[in-house]
């Protein structure tokens, strides 16, 4: 296996969510997604990213250097929620993005998977079978307050999905172990995939203009972002 250097916010994403180093490197050495990173224009220099189950990792490969773990990201379910983020991937980015009310708060807790509740007072969040994720210090009415229990909330909520999935990528690479997938034809010139910037989603060559990599994917180009 290849040794790799890490970038220190890659080990303190890591260490938040309790992802093992070795799990991250062996999605680099067998994922099941492979592409050029449209970052890597913007360096000058080559970052790839890999991705198995829900563990995407991008590495830089600078001239004469080791290669490095630049970025870390764990997908959960919270992150497809509305007014979560998907570009950058932390909690505390996400958090940025708070609902304007109490009522919003709970419609997006509810399309979280979650059942937002009231008892004596207090807003509790409940998992599908029933148990306590977490409850409101309060009921949350004023922005900041509202601000403070959606933080808590993607906080619990990544925490509780963390482990199944990391368990799932677990036994999926154990399963796999000494497999070596296919790379994308053409990986590095004009690879069969790349990841969006912006979205973080995958896309394909069809926006490819004379084998250039193009920035971002269709939609975001149509929204406007570069």
């Amino acid at each position: 296996m290849t040794k790799y250097n890490w970038v220190p916010k890659s080990l303190e994403y890591c260490e938040v969510f309790g992802i093992d180093p070795e799990m991250v490197e062996a999605v680099v050495e067998h994922p099941t997604l492979e592409g050029l990173s449209p970052e890597s224009g913007r360096h000058g220099y080559p970052i790839k990213a890999y991705r198995r189950g829900d563990l995407e990792v991008c590495v830089s490969f600078r001239p004469n250097m080791q290669p490095a773990i630049a970025y870390v990201h764990l997908h959960l379910p919270i992150d497809n929620s509305k007014g979560s983020s998907t570009g950058g991937g932390s909690v505390k980015k996400a958090a940025a993005k708070a609902p304007n009310g109490l009522k919003e708060f709970k419609d997006w807790v509810h399309k979280a998977g979650y059942l937002p509740t009231l008892r004596n007072g207090h807003t509790h969040i409940l998992r599908k079978d029933g148990s306590l994720l977490m409850a409101t210090s309060s009921t949350p009415s004023d922005k900041m307050a509202i601000t403070a229990a959606w933080q808590k909330f993607l906080r619990e909520s990544a925490k509780d999905v963390t482990a199944n999935v990391l368990e799932a990528l677990r036994l999926d690479l154990a399963a796999d172990e000494g497999a070596t997938p296919t790379a994308p034809e053409g990986l590095g010139t004009v690879p069969g995939k790349w990841m969006c910037p912006h979205c973080r989603d995958w896309f394909g060559p069809e926006d490819a203009e004379d084998g250039d990599v193009p920035p971002v994917c269709y939609m975001c180009k149509k929204a406007g972002r570069t």
